[in-house]
């Protein structure tokens, strides 16, 4: 117990993050915020998640440049088509609250640290890139990687104004853009 406990110790303080250049906090103060702390905010977003059809509970955080963490829950729905990922819940609160620009997402559920589905990481995409700590319901593993790691080549704008029609024999993506 002494070792884990110390060795999460160690993890927490060489993860310390402090936030983008002159960014602020509550009431005008710098923000530092660990990777362990994000963490803990979307496990703890993880014990409001609805999920009685898979009994799979996910908790999200995210961090946006603002310094808010904005948490969310996966809520499933018996049409399964209705169902919302906690991911993108978490960006749902983000985006309601006027945020646009984001640093990280932490993600925690199961036995073993998961990554956001490919529907969350589409939607993401949209805001750039950003860190993705993927977490275990419990423990102190965590995986870190990145949004376009993840998610190679993804979508991130429609400009259908903008581009020709695609034209496959040319090499056209038609009015799609792609991450490069």
């Amino acid at each position: 117990m002494r070792g884990a406990l110390r060795k999460g110790l160690l993890l927490q303080r060489l993860f310390v993050r402090s936030g983008p250049p002159g960014a602020r906090g509550k009431e005008g103060v710098p923000f530092m915020l660990t990777d362990w702390e994000l963490i803990e905010a979307a496990r703890e977003a993880r014990k409001n998640a609805y999920c009685p059809y898979s009994g799979f509970a996910v908790g999200a955080a995210l961090l946006a440049r603002s310094g808010r963490v904005y948490r969310g829950a996966n809520c499933e729905n018996v049409s399964f088509g209705g169902t919302i990922c906690a991911e993108r819940a978490a960006l749902a609160a983000a985006l309601t609250a006027g945020e646009r620009r984001f640093l990280t997402l932490a993600v925690a559920a199961g036995d073993a640290p998961v990554a956001p589905c490919g529907l969350c990481r589409q939607m993401l995409a949209e805001f750039g890139e950003l860190r993705i700590l993927r977490a275990a319901a419990q423990g102190d593993e965590y995986r870190e990687t990145t949004l376009s790691t993840l998610l190679p080549e993804a979508f991130t704008a429609y400009r259908p104004d903008e581009r020709e029609p695609a034209d496959k024999e040319k090499g056209g993506r038609g009015p799609y853009e792609q991450a490069r």
